[in-house]
């Protein structure tokens, strides 16, 4: 059986493929501390095989993408100069493989498929630290925080923000009907709460300014 390449790299035709390796990601990115290599490797198997299917996709105008081919070149160069030759490699191959997959997302993934692979991502990552709990007494001003899984409540209140911040894009420029809100509702919800129960003062503090960055986008 051969599977046509329009549905894993056209950004007009791969929106199951799509959606799906945005929220692997959003998983690894959020996880991976937590379960290490298996996530970065499924980080790797969603972005890394799309160069074979089509090459020719991913070298033409590559000249356009001079300045992340840049620095996967000076982070490369840098073992020549560290102290810790064996650290910086490893470093090197980290960052540029990063850079690989991240240059073909952007070259594979439309803006309605980042959003609600980000959503689906989000919220599996927030329903994960809410079913596995805990919390932490913050020293500075003695309250208990939700930490979740992350054992923070900053990557908790950033992962809440960044659900809300989805919500609303999607909302506002894809789905202004009632499916789009029932599909958002318990993102936004859990979202919401989240935010609420992490007391993360930066992470609050931050909401406003989404929420006008999106009510500039929508007035221009």
């Amino acid at each position: 059986m051969k599977i046509p390449k329009s549905i894993l790299i056209d950004p007009d035709r791969n929106e199951t493929y799509g959606a799906f390796a945005v929220a692997v990601s959003v998983i690894a990115f959020a996880y991976s501390p937590n379960f290490g290599q298996i996530l970065i490797l499924a980080y790797y198997a969603v972005w890394l095989p799309l160069l074979f299917v089509d090459y020719r996709r991913f070298t033409w105008r590559l000249s356009t993408a001079w300045l992340p081919i840049t620095l996967a070149l000076y982070v490369c160069l840098s073992v020549f100069w560290s102290q810790a030759a064996g650290v910086s490699a490893r470093a090197a191959v980290q960052y540029t493989s990063h850079i690989v997959c991240a240059y073909v997302a952007a070259r594979t993934i439309s803006v309605r498929t980042l959003l609600v692979g980000s959503l689906i991502g989000i919220f599996v990552v927030l329903l994960y630290s809410l079913k596995v709990g805990g919390y932490a007494l913050d020293i500075m001003d003695g309250t208990v925080n939700f930490v979740g899984a992350f054992g923070s409540k900053n990557q908790v209140g950033f992962f809440a923000s960044l659900g809300i911040f989805s919500c609303l894009a999607f909302l506002v420029f894809y789905r202004r009907n009632w499916l789009g809100f029932a599909w958002t509702a318990p993102i936004m919800l859990l979202s919401v709460y989240m935010l609420a129960i992490a007391h993360s003062a930066t992470s609050v503090a931050s909401l406003p300014a989404v929420i006008g960055v999106v009510s500039l986008l929508t007035m221009s």
